[in-house]
């Protein structure tokens, strides 16, 4: 009889534990969803909308190292590195300009030599979606 009990606490326990987590996302894509509207791009972004674009990144499971007025760093996980083929630079780097927003792979977290296009809206949610699929799938689109 004490067996079936701990088969009983522990089924509960992973009850609690998934609905803390549902609980978590259901939050973080409220947030999301309340985030600044789409704007222009610009060299520099407002605060809010680089939060809102960081908090729907990490929404996706990828935490965020480092925001500036100018990009978002991600320091990149052992798998992530294997699919954007980053033996030797740890972190992705997302910059924006007036004329669309760019990825490249960077050592040092602030300087890529060799950015390419990620996405042309500027949806926060969106954005992340692209994110997301880059280091999912190693391709933006």
């Amino acid at each position: 009889m004490p067996e079936h009990y701990a088969h009983i606490g522990d089924a509960i326990g992973a009850a609690l534990t998934h609905n803390t987590q549902m609980a978590a996302r259901h939050a973080r894509a409220r947030a999301a969803e309340n985030a600044p509207p789409a704007q222009p791009l610009a060299d520099e972004m407002p605060t809010t909308w680089i939060t809102a674009v960081a908090d729907a990144i990490a929404h996706h499971g990828h935490p965020i190292h480092t925001t500036r007025p100018t990009g978002i760093t991600i320091h990149l996980t052992p798998q992530q590195r294997h699919t954007l083929h980053a033996d030797t630079q740890p972190y992705l780097l997302i910059g924006w300009h007036p004329a669309g927003i760019d990825w490249g792979l960077t050592a040092d977290g602030t300087h890529t030599t060799h950015p390419q296009p990620l996405t042309d809206t500027t949806h926060p949610a969106d954005i992340a979606h692209t994110i997301d699929r880059l280091l999912t799938t190693g391709q933006p689109t």
